[in-house]
């Protein structure tokens, strides 16, 4: 009995320190310097292959907002659909529904990141024939839009196909964040925390002795 529980107290502490390495891990990651950031635990994955979606800990009452970008140690992985007052659905990179401005960092190019409804492919539409594309390119935010501050990592170009007969190239990207194993996550913010709850109305107050004085 004694040797079973010491064995199950030996994989909660390895437990707490793989925990302890993801959270020391995603907080190192680079931010701006006028960025706030918050970090949240995922509470649920939306089970609908078609739909890439997931729940975290964290909304309204903790400064959470509709739109926020959403990242963990190594890239962007989505940003916030819906808020509620203690829990947030965030909508991923990758569902189809989901398109994020991004450039190229070896040129500045600019296409536009869209998600292809597979955990691991974003794909970019109307891309040039002579556009300057390669294998193994690094997409960050362009910082268009607004949604994304500018010069996060999204992807890397993981597929280029220049058909001459062709109008547009087909380009996939492959995520950099990895989307298939988050547990923790970043919130960023350039915005002031706003309070759910409405301010408390002001009561009138009664005239002090001294202002009784004066009005006599």
């Amino acid at each position: 009995m004694n040797e079973l529980k010491f064995h199950e107290q030996a994989m909660q502490l390895d437990i707490i320190k793989q925990e302890n390495e993801r959270l020391r891990i995603l907080l190192a990651s680079p931010l701006r310097s006028e960025l706030k950031k918050m970090v949240a635990e995922i509470l649920s994955v939306d089970s609908d292959p078609y739909t890439h979606q997931l729940v975290i800990n964290r909304g309204a009452r903790d400064g959470a907002y509709e739109g926020q970008p959403v990242l963990d140690a190594l890239g962007i992985v989505g940003q916030i659909l819906h808020v509620g007052q203690t829990t947030s659905r965030i909508i991923l990179i990758t569902d189809v529904s989901h398109a994020v401005p991004v450039r190229i960092k070896r040129n500045g190019l600019r296409l536009l990141a869209s998600g292809s409804g597979q955990i691991d492919r974003l794909t970019h539409n109307f891309v040039p024939q002579s556009a300057d594309v390669k294998v193994g390119d690094v997409l960050v935010t362009s910082g268009l839009g607004g949604k994304y501050p500018e010069g996060y990592p999204v992807a890397t170009i993981s597929y280029v196909s220049n058909n001459e007969s062709r109008e547009f190239m087909r380009v996939y990207s492959t995520p950099i964040a990895e989307i298939d194993r988050l547990r923790y996550l970043l919130l960023l913010s350039t915005k002031e925390p706003v309070s759910i709850f409405a301010p408390k109305p002001q009561t009138e107050t009664t005239p002090t002795e001294a202002q009784t004085q004066v009005n006599k």
